[in-house]
């Protein structure tokens, strides 16, 4: 059971960090491939680049990290839910 929920666990994590990339991409903000480069995407489209986002897509972008905050056990990022 253990290693079946920390398989599933990981494959999440990995499908939001690809959608994550992948919607950023859209949007001309790209990091280099990468789980250790996810945050300096994060803070990136938290930052300098977040008016680059339509409302929408903010909101989406929004929910990806606090879904990934909540898989990594870390605090939500942007004013998400506590």
């Amino acid at each position: 059971m253990l290693h079946k929920t920390r398989d599933l666990l990981t494959r999440q994590k990995t499908m939001l960090i690809n959608a994550l990339c992948s919607y950023c991409a859209e949007y001309g903000i790209i990091v280099p491939k990468g789980v250790q480069n996810v945050r300096k995407l994060i803070e990136k489209i938290t930052g300098e680049e977040k008016s680059t986002f339509p409302k929408l897509a903010s909101a989406t972008v929004q929910l990806l990290i606090e879904q990934l905050d909540e898989l990594e056990g870390k605090p939500p990022t942007l004013g998400g839910r506590t």
